[in-house]
């Protein structure tokens, strides 16, 4: 039986960590503690591939995940690093995954759901990062549920 790619990445989520640590191995997450430039990446990891991949299609809740990333965009902005630092951490650890993913490729779909979920997350850390700008314009409360409405067809294919 063929491994699912939900048990093979979930599996990998240390060796993904560590991956992705390598290649943040530079200013200025090297100045963060290791708590901080890790913030809950374990955590975050286990709920996209829980909200994509290891559930059944449409039923996956992707709040976790977006939650999770939201709190990360608003710790990023207290370290002081810039809006292009969540950027390009991001893109950093979809190469990570991808890395990961790319000897099953028979498993394309699924891959791309995690993906589409990567980019959904990224715009949810940058919320996060931007909540006190959102806060003053009294769109807290709504931009998740608006970022989730605008991209649920990417979350739950």
């Amino acid at each position: 039986m063929t491994r699912t790619l939900c048990s093979i990445l979930s599996a990998s989520i240390p060796r993904i960590v560590s991956h992705w640590e390598k290649l943040v191995d530079r200013e200025p997450w090297s100045l963060l503690s290791r708590t901080d430039r890790l913030d809950e990446l374990p955590l975050f990891l286990a709920r996209l591939f829980d909200s994509t991949i290891c559930s059944a299609p449409k039923s996956g809740d992707p709040q976790p995940m977006l939650d999770a990333a939201t709190s990360h965009g608003e710790q990023r902005r207290r370290l002081g690093l810039d809006y292009d630092h969540v950027m390009e951490e991001s893109a950093l650890l979809r190469r990570a995954v991808w890395e990961f993913a790319q000897p099953h490729r028979e498993q394309y779909h699924e891959m791309i759901r995690v993906d589409s979920a990567l980019t959904v997350a990224l715009m949810a850390s940058l919320r996060g990062y931007a909540r006190p700008e959102l806060d003053a314009r009294g769109e807290w409360g709504s931009t998740l549920a608006r970022l989730l409405s605008d991209w649920s067809s990417l979350l739950r294919n």
